[in-house]
């Protein structure tokens, strides 16, 4: 029975409104070997039957963790929910690994660099550095030596107020995540950070009933034994990515970083197999319905996990090992579909531009449903067509990995990187600030975009840290005195503009998030704010949540 999972339809396949057999989503192939020659564990009759459907309830936990809950409100920043994903754990490592590599490069004379004046990182002035990069994706250019110009037409003065050029350059450089030196692990330089926020994605949330497990290819061309060539996919040349997401939200619980082929003695599964289970074995046992792509797809898989109490769907292949030679060979005119059923799984073939092979161990009987598209619900007069069930509810919930996507391309943090791991670094911290905002949304009940979720993320931490005090580099000027070094960024008192009154004042804006109501005659000049000028002033302009 599918009835729970009837509703608006979601399909993020391109611009193809159709699922295909061979819809190139997958670009792993050369993993798995389609001449499946292993012995069979189970016996396979395929008939003309309705499914029987194994009836198993979601009995998981799902949603924030209660932990995190209790330690979140309604009322809860944006920061305060980064910092579930970030902790100071996370930081420590980076800023530990960044100066120890600093010095060893100084020390050990692989940076002979001129003017090379390094001194330890703090932990706020890493946060700071990391608001910067966040706020860069926000504001591409075209160089990053673009953002501390004084070009006016181009000038940003955000950035040389927070750090120098050559400061940020310098950290730039030495950004470093591990010192491991074990040379099977390809990961090695950044295991400790990947190891961090997996854990912190697998205890924030975790997923409802509604799963899918689908790849990512990360962009980069540079050298890496493990870089990726997929044509279908937007990135073409990049580092492959396993994700386990939420079908409904698109939080990333799971990831896993493709590294090349592992070798591995168990000879009666698949990889494509094993790299399921493997990732989904904390999520199996609870009843959930989990959504996967063909090149995923098996007979074998699908009993293997429905006796694990997990309901599949998925695209199929019609090569792979078990699958009905009715449905290999049988020739369907647009619009027929036909079926057959074994060991609580329904396999269909449904003629539609193309033939589409599907796999269900959650329906009884390929129905056909009344759907229209996102593409034609957008017109006066949509066209209405009929689909398969198991197809509709494929569209519906497969799109979890691509909504995460979506999301990771409009605002990539490191847009270059002649630094293979760096970059799977910064995709990474991608991630953890788009599942930050999904569980804010959830907190606090709100809808806030994800650019405006990064802008106050970058606010926030900017408002949290302190920065020490660093020379700026350049030429000293003689005739700059102390008391006009806040001529850009400082905040100055005017009276209020004249209003009715004769006597122009408002309410001060501190005195009235206490409760009083206490009218001034001044405002801040550049914030053009009302504000007593004693204490008001300096408390507004230096308390985050006064």
């Amino acid at each position: 029975d599918s009835s729970d999972l009837d509703g608006e339809t979601v399909n993020i396949n391109d611009d193809n409104d159709e699922i295909s057999d061979n819809d190139g989503r997958s670009d792993s192939s050369d993993d798995d070997d389609d001449n499946d020659n292993r012995p069979n564990l189970q016996t396979w009759t395929w008939t003309n039957d309705t499914n029987t459907v194994r009836q198993i309830n979601f009995t998981g936990n799902s949603g924030i963790n209660p932990i995190v809950s209790r330690q979140l409100n309604a009322d809860c920043t944006e920061l305060d929910v980064l910092n579930q994903f970030l902790t100071n754990e996370f930081w420590d490592k980076v800023v530990s690994e960044t100066n120890k590599y600093a010095r060893e490069k100084i020390l050990g004379g692989g940076d002979v660099r001129p003017n090379n004046n390094w001194t330890d990182v703090t932990k706020d002035e890493m946060k700071a550095y990391f608001s910067l990069v966040v706020l860069m994706s926000q504001n591409p250019k075209q160089k990053v030596t673009d953002y501390w110009s004084r070009r006016q037409i181009i000038h940003c003065p955000i950035y040389s107020e927070v750090m120098s050029r050559d400061r940020f350059k310098s950290i730039s450089r030495y950004l470093h995540f591990s010192s491991s030196l074990l040379q099977t692990d390809k990961l090695r330089k950044i295991r400790p950070v990947v190891e961090l926020l997996l854990s912190s994605f697998k205890r924030v949330f975790k997923p409802g009933k509604f799963c899918c497990i689908d790849e990512s290819l990360m962009s980069f061309r540079g050298r890496l034994a493990y870089i990726q060539f997929n044509p279908s996919k937007r990135a073409r040349f990049g580092i492959k990515i396993y994700k386990v997401c939420d079908s409904v939200t698109g939080y990333c619980y799971n990831f896993k970083i493709y590294t090349g082929k592992e070798i591995t003695n168990d000879t009666t599964m698949l990889v494509s197999e094993q790299v399921v289970l493997t990732m989904t074995e904390d999520l199996v046992g609870e009843g959930r319905l989990m959504f996967m792509d063909n090149w995923y797809s098996s007979p074998n898989l699908f009993l293997e996990l429905l006796n694990r109490d997990t309901y599949c769907i998925g695209t199929l292949r019609a090569n792979r090992k078990n699958v009905p030679k009715e449905i290999k060979k049988e020739k369907l005119k647009k619009g027929e579909i036909t079926f057959r059923s074994s060991n609580n799984m329904l396999c269909l073939k449904w003629k539609d531009r193309k033939d589409v092979t599907m796999l269900s161990t959650y329906h009884e009987r390929p129905d056909f449903q009344e759907v229209t598209s996102q593409r034609e619900s957008r017109k006066q007069n949509p066209v209405v067509s009929l689909k398969p069930n198991v197809v509709v509810d494929y569209n519906k919930y497969m799109c979890g990995v691509d909504k995460q996507d979506q999301k990771l391309s409009s605002f990539p943090v490191m847009r270059r990187s002649a630094k293979g791991y760096k970059k799977i670094f910064f995709y990474l911290f991608d991630i953890a600030l788009c599942n930050a905002s999904i569980v804010h949304n959830l907190v606090t009940k709100k809808k806030i975009h994800l650019s405006e979720f990064r802008l106050n993320i970058v606010d926030q931490l900017l408002s949290t840290v302190q920065l020490p005090d660093r020379p700026t580099g350049g030429r000293p000027s003689l005739d700059q005195p102390m008391r006009l070094q806040c001529k850009q960024w400082g905040h100055f008192i005017e009276k209020i503009p004249p209003t009715n009154k004769a006597r122009p004042s408002k309410r001060c804006k501190v005195c009235y998030d206490h409760g009083r109501r206490s009218e001034t005659i001044y405002q801040c000049k550049k914030c053009k704010v009302p504000l007593h000028l004693e204490n008001c002033f300096e408390i507004f302009h230096t308390v985050n949540k006064y």
